[in-house]
């Protein structure tokens, strides 16, 4: 984990220090702004780092609260891969959401639902290789609101699978050495504590589907709490 905070923070360091030390008058605007950019993105990274720490910490301790209500999931879903759509397209990547005409209600936490949208969609676009696929998908169920991402990338193997949700944890490969291995850990503790359930079905070299299925209405559990 150290060693994915401190790349970042190396960065950060050496661009500072050599325009502390250089002349200003020796900076062309160019070159400033892109030493500035790159200072801007590395902070912004290590900020995300930080934040995935301190949710899963929360997670973890039982200390975050849900705020539930019952919306229509469909307009969650198109969101999340819209925003995320310009990402994937950099990475030569195509990103779709697909929903039914009817809406598909789910009792949950708004901001949580997208937030478990987005972690399965990054996580998704970091392993898909270039001229890749990847699908959001949402469909009603008896059980509740079915979300699934489906992507074409390099896939897991059975091991992995077990481990995949795991605090820190990463497989080794390169795409797995700018993070901490929380993102995929955060979507099972926020599944959990909608009374949800979360899973994978993957093979290596087909790709994989990540799955979550919250409730439509609220859980006794729920109640109580909105009771209380």
């Amino acid at each position: 984990m150290a060693h994915e905070v401190k790349n970042p923070l190396a960065v950060v360091w050496g661009y500072a220090s050599y325009l502390l030390k250089r002349p200003i008058e020796e900076w062309t605007p160019e070159d400033l702004k892109r030493s500035l950019e790159s200072i801007r993105r590395n902070a912004q990274h290590i900020q995300a780092m930080i934040e995935e720490l301190l949710d899963s910490s929360r997670i973890d301790s039982h200390k975050v609260t849900l705020s539930c209500s019952r919306f229509a999931a469909n307009g969650v879903v198109r969101e999340a891969a819209e925003g995320l759509r310009l990402q994937a397209e950099d990475r030569g990547l195509t990103l779709r959401a697909e929903c039914p005409a009817a809406d598909v209600h789910v009792f949950a936490d708004e901001n949580r639902l997208r937030q478990i949208l987005l972690n399965l969609i990054v996580n998704a676009i970091k392993f898909t290789p270039r001229g890749g696929r990847i699908a959001v998908r949402l469909a009603s169920e008896e059980e509740g609101a079915h979300f699934c991402v489906e992507d074409t990338g390099r896939g897991l193997t059975p091991e992995q699978i077990q481990r995949v949700f795991e605090r820190f944890y990463q497989a080794d490969t390169p795409e797995t050495r700018s993070g901490l291995g929380l993102g995929l850990h955060i979507v099972h503790g926020l599944v959990t504590l909608h009374e949800g359930r979360v899973w994978v079905e993957s093979a290596p070299g087909k790709g994989s589907k990540f799955h979550f299925i919250l409730p439509a209405q609220p859980t006794s559990r729920a109640l109580r709490t909105l009771r209380n």
